[in-house]
């Protein structure tokens, strides 16, 4: 009553119309708005957030988000169902706006017989013009010729085969190294890698991938600081992992042909992601699911956190963010990933598994729609995280285009923090006993009515995790990246898109 009274005695001295509403008419406007809005206007001042905070507003704006049923029947008070709904639009990223911030089209042209690659972070380029390999220096203006090279095939062999029948056909055959020195080279199930700094007529690395047999190579990309190769495959988005991850004792060193071509190198499978089963799978049910189109984000406890789609045990399609740990190989000097080692952090939800945690439809604010969610549909997306490992980008084909005009929509997804990704991996790390006596949440459905003094999130409700559609752009996707910037006190992400026709950037506003 002290503060209504407060409030009142405040207002009679203020003479903006709009702060000076009666509550109840306030709160009335609340109801009509959309839940966006309605997030919008809480942030004005804190006499518009103290009208915000009556329960039955609250409690109708949270039956419009993506919350799991039964929140209501939890018989939480007035304060936690205002934590709820903070809760709720932090992970639904209600403070961010998605705002084009940049855009290039006079990119230089290739000739439909020329295929290129190119690394921006060291500005070198390399072009395939018939069975000729030519790296650039694209520093300046004016490329300059760095090396040249023949393409190992038939027609001029150099060491073991197997050699390539024909000249690579498409771009995405073609991998340049972080720092410009090598280049992967594939075709159907083989694959070369050339030093291109050595000399002209020096050995390559040649080897045909037998964990490809059944499909063709469609994509190929340089990763974990160039010791590993990722192989995309055609067939419902499988991926491999060739090569081993830098140990303890390479911390110094930096890969060379040695190491493509020993067992730790293109012989060695770290990665398959049709053999990953996540431990939440009950297979005695039946509950057998798939995972596709993954990507190594980057190195957490004892393993490495990874992106894909997720596929089958009888639901939609969906994305996730998840960890695998890894082990020292048996057979080989490197290390490998445990196939069942698979903990599920965070379920990202795409169009049609949004409806399974919608209760009244979409909301008004186009939130949800076919436009603005992904499908996660077996093609290989492209996945990037941010520097603080809060935001996950995703780009996928748009839905609505056809070849040859290919679209590239990017979505942008917000993930637990630290502290509670750690906490599920250690849950998942309990024995089955201690474990079946917890009270667990799912991984990545979890959200807070609370939070803790890091700011992490304690489970009491499940959230479906929403993205926020960043932007679209022309061809093929060639680069796909995210940093930091700190602007006037706030904090904004900064995504940037390359293709072969246009580079565009948005800037991820806080307000």
């Amino acid at each position: 009553m002290s503060n209504f009274l407060e409030r009142v005695i405040t207002f009679s001295h203020n003479t903006a119309p709009a702060a000076s509403l009666p509550l109840e008419l306030q709160q009335l406007v609340y109801s009509c708005l959309d839940t966006k809005s309605f997030f919008a206007t809480r942030q004005v001042c804190r006499w518009w957030r103290y009208a915000s905070l009556d329960a039955v507003t609250l409690s109708r704006h949270l039956e419009r988000l993506p919350l799991r049923p039964g929140y209501a029947r939890a018989g939480i008070g007035q304060q936690d169902t205002a934590a709820l709904f903070n809760a709720a639009s932090r992970i639904l990223m209600f403070d961010l706006t998605a705002k084009q911030s940049g855009h290039r089209q006079d990119l230089p042209r290739v000739a439909d017989n020329v295929r290129q690659t190119a690394n921006t972070a060291c500005n070198r380029t390399v072009t395939v013009v018939g069975s000729t390999i030519t790296l650039y220096d694209t520093s300046n203006s004016t490329p300059r010729l760095v090396s040249q090279r023949r393409l190992n095939d038939l027609k001029a062999t150099l060491g073991d085969g197997p050699w390539l029948k024909v000249t690579p056909i498409s771009d995405h055959e073609l991998a340049l190294s972080s720092d410009g020195r090598f280049l992967a080279v594939g075709l159907e199930r083989t694959i070369q890698i050339y030093d291109l700094l050595d000399d002209s007529d020096s050995a390559t690395v040649n080897q045909y991938i037998p964990a490809a047999a059944g499909h063709f190579i469609c994509g190929l990309a340089f990763d974990l600081d160039d010791w590993v190769l990722k192989v995309s495959l055609s067939g419902k988005g499988a991926v491999l992992y060739l090569g081993s991850p830098r140990n303890n004792l390479q911390m110094e060193t930096e890969p060379d042909l040695d190491h493509w071509s020993s067992t730790a190198g293109l012989k060695h499978v770290f990665l398959n992601d049709s053999q990953l089963t996540a431990k939440q799978d009950n297979f005695s049910a039946g509950n057998h699911a798939r995972f596709c189109a993954t990507h190594l984000l980057r190195p957490y406890k004892d393993g490495y956190l990874f992106a894909a789609q997720r596929h089958g045990r009888g639901e939609s399609n969906h994305y996730v963010v998840a960890h695998v740990k890894c082990s020292a190989s048996a057979t080989t000097s490197g290390l490998v990933a445990e196939p069942n080692s698979v903990v599920e952090l965070a379920r990202l939800e795409s169009f049609l598994s949004s409806w399974n945690c919608r209760s009244d439809g979409f909301s008004s604010d186009g939130m949800g729609t076919w436009g603005k969610m992904p499908s996660a549909h077996e093609h290989h997306s492209q996945y990037c995280l941010s520097p603080d490992s809060r935001l996950l980008l995703v780009a996928e084909k748009d839905k609505h285009c056809i070849r040859p005009n290919v679209l590239m929509q990017s979505y942008g997804y917000r993930l637990p923090g630290e502290a509670a990704m750690s906490r599920m991996l250690e849950e998942n790390a309990k024995p089955a006993m201690e474990a079946r006596t917890t009270t667990k949440v799912p991984g990545g459905m979890a959200a807070s009515c609370k939070e803790s003094d890091s700011g992490e999130e304690e489970a009491v409700c499940r959230i479906a995790r929403i993205p926020l559609a960043v932007g679209a752009i022309k061809g093929h996707l060639s680069s796909l990246g995210c940093r930091l910037e700190h602007l006037g006190g706030r904090r904004s992400y900064v995504v940037e898109m390359t293709t072969d026709e246009e580079v565009k950037s948005w800037s991820l506003e806080s307000f």
